[in-house]
């Protein structure tokens, strides 16, 4: 038997406790890991109190909507640009601690959308069709993957877009690193908002997502920098996504020494009774002329998992923060993800090394976090220039990855997470990789990477709902310039790898700065159907709302989509209350052998008259 290691976790929890006199912060627990059985040793927490004064809120906002997507001045791009590209760091490569690093598993590669799809605008249907006479004829199956809406939501001007959105029925908040969009007939028609109106220190970086037990939206945005060095970021609450009520959070919040450190790549995730939110904190250490900071490189400090009850944010209470702070190491910065489908129990991820990882487990009423530290099989680890996905214009879109743990899940008593990977080691591209865990005494289980050797496969994010496991992606390389494809993981398919992807907006160009951003989203719509909505953006060049402004190249064209199976119904279905997936079995055998004729305009898009 091995010998057993036992690792030391030293790490500082604090409760901000925010009310009409006093702000208490709850730091110090640290926990020893049994690496044999994976197990934590939680420890007690201490208490100090901060300012009342350092924080505002809640305040009232109301969103007027505009027909057009806002234009940015030249200006306003060049201070977007120089935020994201000045205050900001990248991941550092965790340790090469296992140079035995493992290849693709046999027959895992990933489905490309195929000929064998067809994509309409309104649905992706699986062509198992066949020729009866002069029509063409498709036999419908109960698990048909369809793409109920695709559709463009306007053209904006910044490469890095990062969208995110939620859904209430029909009603739907888009957002993007510089626009937010609104649309309430279900994603046909979008008016718009920009996010610089009420906050006009407003930089980047947005996160929306749906309360369904609430129904409330929860819209995270992060503000610039200031002459200190430090920012905020606005966590606003709304019924209708236009009447609005928000707090302003700032670092020193959380510690009065954190002045010149600031919030960056938030995540936002639901347990049944709080919000959970994650973001990294950088510093500036270097003080120039009289403590006024001119310019300074950040440096890496710290990542926060923190939580607040979901009842004081929808009933406009004062609000409580209980968060830990996982000091970053000397070498660079460690993100730590939430996943998304959690009920009683949030789970984090980040890693270690390239063959560990350490997943935070937090039961939604403790105050107390239990850490695991668990081996996976070995990859590469990489920072950023080191992935390359050139495509037919030569640009490449993976410039800018690295291996930021990028989401994650849980369903039926596992937990997951996925992160990008440099190309090698028997894979062509960079690829997704993935690593699931059991619950129950985390033990590492499967592989569900998400790869194919004539194109990269990138920057993806999982959803759960009742169906199964909902992905978005990017693609690029090769013969594709960046292009956005979704899979549907349930009892229809193999458990992946192996991944069939559905088409769901393809790009002209890949950008010549050569940066995607850092996230897309996918969602349980309206966080109980069957369904998933999603966000996607390519690039067609041309002209866009800020094209004048800089290389066309640059001008994203954002999608929202709604994917889902023949069998669960449509989303209109899921609107109105109904699930056609419970129609009974006589229902679903009259299905599988249904034969339609396809449509017109769909023979057109086959090419076939």
């Amino acid at each position: 038997m091995r010998s057993i290691r036992i690792m030391c976790i030293i790490f500082i929890m604090f409760t901000v406790i925010i009310n009409l006199s006093t702000f208490r912060s709850v730091f110090q627990a640290s926990g020893q890991i049994d690496q044999e059985s994976n197990s934590s040793i939680p420890q007690e927490v201490e208490s100090t109190n901060v300012s009342k004064s350092q924080i505002v809120g809640p305040q009232n906002l109301t969103l007027i909507p505009e027909k057009e997507p806002p234009k940015a001045t030249l200006e306003q791009t060049k201070i977007l640009n120089s935020s994201e590209e000045d205050y900001e760091i990248s991941e550092t490569p965790p340790p090469l601690t296992n140079k035995n690093i493992s290849g693709p598993p046999a027959g895992s590669e990933t489905k490309p959308p195929s000929n064998n799809t067809l994509n309409n605008g309104n649905s992706t249907i699986k062509l198992t069709s066949f020729n009866s006479g002069s029509s063409l004829l498709h036999r419908v199956s109960s698990g048909d993957a369809h793409v109920y809406v695709d559709n463009y939501v306007g053209s904006h001007g910044t490469s890095v877009a990062e969208p995110s959105t939620a859904n209430k029925g029909r009603l739907i908040f888009y957002t993007g690193n510089d626009f937010t969009a609104r649309s309430n007939d279900g994603g046909t028609k979008w008016t718009y908002n920009n996010p610089k109106g009420d906050m006009s220190d407003f930089c980047c970086d947005q996160d929306v997502i749906y309360d369904k037990h609430r129904q409330v939206f929860v819209w995270y945005r992060q503000a610039e920098t200031n002459v200190l060095g430090g920012n905020y970021f606005r966590l606003a609450i709304s019924r209708d996504t236009l009447s609005w009520w928000y707090y302003d959070v700032k670092p020193t919040l959380f510690s009065s020494a954190w002045k010149t450190q600031w919030w960056d790549y938030p995540h936002l995730a639901l347990t049944n009774d709080y919000l959970f939110l994650t973001s990294n904190v950088l510093k500036c250490d270097e003080l120039i002329e009289d403590g006024i900071i001119k310019k300074c490189p950040p440096l890496p400090s710290r990542a926060i998992m923190a939580k607040v009850s979901l009842d004081d944010l929808a009933n406009a209470r004062d609000i409580s923060f209980l968060y830990l702070e996982q000091p970053f190491d000397g070498d660079g910065r460690r993100t730590v993800t939430p996943i998304q489908g959690a009920t009683d129990t949030m789970y984090f991820g980040t890693h270690l090394s390239n063959d560990r990882m350490r997943i935070y487990k937090w039961p939604q009423t403790s105050g107390t976090i239990f850490p695991y530290d668990v081996n996976i099989p070995a990859w590469t680890p990489s920072g950023r220039f080191s992935m390359h996905c050139a495509g037919p214009d030569k640009y490449n879109s993976c410039n800018f990855l690295d291996n930021t743990v990028l989401g994650g899940w849980t369903r039926d008593g596992k937990v997951g997470f996925i992160w990008n990977v440099v190309e090698g080691n028997g894979f062509r591209y960079p690829y997704i990789n993935a690593a699931v865990f059991r619950t129950s005494d985390m033990a590492y289980l499967e592989r569900p990477l998400v790869w194919n050797n004539n194109n990269a496969w990138i920057l993806g994010y999982v959803s759960p709902n009742d169906r199964g496991l909902g992905l978005v992606a990017f693609w690029a390389g090769g013969d594709f310039n960046p292009s956005v494809g979704a899979a549907i993981a349930d009892n229809f398919v193999s458990p992946p790898p192996g991944w069939q992807m559905n088409w769901i907006a393809g790009g002209s160009n890949s950008p010549a700065s050569q940066r995607l951003g850092d996230y897309l989203r996918i969602r349980s719509l309206g966080g109980e159907c069957s369904l998933w909505a999603g966000t996607a953006y390519v690039f067609k060049g041309g002209s866009g709302s800020a094209s004048e402004l800089h290389d066309t190249s640059e001008v994203i064209y954002p999608y929202y989509f709604i994917i889902g199976r023949e069998i669960d119904g449509t989303p209109e279905a899921c609107y109105n209350g109904s699930n056609e997936s419970k129609m009974g079995q006589n229902y679903l055998s009259s299905l599988d052998n249904e034969i339609v004729p396809l449509e017109s305009d769909q023979l057109k898009m086959l090419n076939i008259s």
